[in-house]
């Protein structure tokens, strides 16, 4: 409970320093501006982050994104496969390319966290969408939807892929505030208008 207080205390200051920092990039936000006109806000948001860390126009990033987003079926998921972050291009081969706004729900966390608590989070989360909705999840995953030799690329593209997604799934342990890249994606995901119907904290 500790930790849930702690990761919903940083959401409101991942948002106050998110706005800050987007708003203060003033000609970048002109530069893209025209061509982001015609996509929906969620897809305007992630496109200009990625864009920002890539240093690339968000055309290519969109177009990039496109190529490289995959899922995964939430059935196919074991405890033994999130005891380690370690490689494995076995996992990727289990996923498939998905089309963007497909995809069930993004899983945020920490590899560094108990593994037993969050594949049980998992399929508490899972046993209740398929209640709700009659059939299996898809889930991006970063074990087994990146591709592990062309990690970099990929993770340019982590905004867009969260923007891909239809809900994100915060399995917040011990350390996952103190995990960069768990940061990024609820900055990600404050910038982009989401909102609380879209987040499941566990």
């Amino acid at each position: 409970i500790e930790v849930q207080e702690r990761t919903r205390f940083a959401l409101w200051g991942a948002y106050l320093a998110i706005m800050t920092f987007i708003t203060g990039r003033r000609a970048f936000r002109t530069r893209v501006q025209a061509w982001l006109a015609s996509r929906s806000q969620a897809a305007r948001a992630a496109a200009a982050v990625s864009a920002f860390i890539g240093h690339r126009n968000p055309e290519g990033v969109i177009a990039q994104a496109e190529k490289l987003f995959r899922c995964i079926s939430c059935d196919l998921l074991t405890q033994e496969m999130l005891m380690s972050s370690s490689k494995n291009a076995g996992y990727f081969l289990l996923s498939r390319h998905a089309c963007l706004a497909e995809v069930d729900v993004f899983l945020s966390h920490s590899w560094h966290d108990d593994p037993v608590d969050k594949f049980a989070a998992i399929q508490a989360w899972r046993k209740e969408f398929k209640h709700q909705h009659g059939r299996e999840p898809t889930m991006w995953i970063d074990k087994f939807c990146i591709e592990q030799t062309n990690i970099a690329l990929t993770l340019q593209s982590l905004p867009v892929f969260l923007a891909g997604c239809k809900q994100l799934l915060v399995v917040a342990g011990e350390t996952y505030l103190s995990r960069l890249w768990c940061v990024t994606e609820l900055f990600v995901f404050l910038y982009m208008g989401g909102e609380l119907h879209q987040l499941d904290l566990r």
